[in-house]
């Protein structure tokens, strides 16, 4: 059986932190290189996806019996198509969609500023008219 001698322990005190430094070094090192290359990856992925989709949209352009409408096709049925595959719950507004429906929710309410409250009187609930401050439009 061997004895160590304090040497021996000291050099195992440094050594086992640094091997565990440089364990980490060179994980950090290689995941920060396979992040990169990923990313790459899908960067080449997107651009084939769309390489694709617009050579088939050239495709069915030039062989359509009726002229097609790029707005049409796109904001109706591509954009469409793919947020419902990625997200069912998930709606798509055409710009001129979009526009109508900010138009119709731009709007200004106005009320009588009435405060009620629900009161006990006479041991039954009564709906009481607190406050009641007037406000008209361009006041």
């Amino acid at each position: 059986m061997a004895c160590f001698g304090m040497t021996d322990k000291r050099r195992y005190f440094l050594l086992i932190p640094l091997l565990v430094v440089a364990c980490g070094l060179i994980g950090g090192i290689y995941s920060l290189n396979a992040q990169v290359a990923s990313a790459v990856g899908g960067h080449d992925d997107i651009s084939a996806s769309v390489k694709d989709f617009t050579g088939l949209y050239s495709t069915v352009e030039q062989n359509f019996a009726d002229p097609l409408s790029a707005d049409k096709a796109i904001y109706n049925g591509a954009i469409p198509g793919m947020l419902r595959t990625l997200d069912p719950h998930s709606n798509f507004f055409d710009p001129k969609a979009w526009q109508a429906m900010r138009e119709e929710q731009a709007g200004h309410y106005y009320g009588i500023g009435m405060q009620v409250l629900g009161r006990v009187l006479d041991g039954e609930m009564r709906i009481i008219v607190v406050d009641c401050v007037r406000r008209f439009a361009g006041l």
